[in-house]
């Protein structure tokens, strides 16, 4: 019998939606855990590892975000809107960031000559 692998969450995740948690549950004392449960239960392990990517900043920059807007004034996000919210609020740069390669250091051409010139010292050492 084969076992599903265990998810490796770090500390610094666990603290970001523990923080989180409490938060939530100050802002809407009878909603959030009637809806998500308490701290360390099922829920709060399917927040933490849907919000491990994101950094502390970026989740309490939603937590902000939602809270202070009128859509979730009696009751909170639900995981797929928070995650929204953290996706719009993450900083600019990191969406303005090259999804290239980099250029390489030397030209295709310059490579292609240095190749031919190791090429035709290869075959005079033969």
């Amino acid at each position: 019998m084969k076992r599903k692998p265990i998810l490796k969450v770090s500390a610094q995740s666990e603290i970001n939606t523990a923080e989180l948690w409490v938060k939530m549950k100050l802002t809407y004392p009878r909603a959030w855990e009637s809806d998500n449960g308490k701290l360390g239960e099922e829920g709060f392990k399917l927040w933490r590892n849907a919000l491990a990517r994101f950094s502390n900043t970026t989740i309490m920059r939603a937590l902000d975000k939602a809270v202070s807007g009128e859509k979730y004034l009696d009751w909170p996000p639900r995981l797929p809107a928070f995650l929204a919210i953290c996706k719009s609020v993450v900083p600019k740069a990191y969406h303005d960031r090259k999804k290239t390669l980099p250029k390489p250091p030397v030209s295709h051409k310059k490579a292609l000559e240095y190749t031919r010139d190791i090429k035709k010292h290869y075959v005079k050492l033969s």
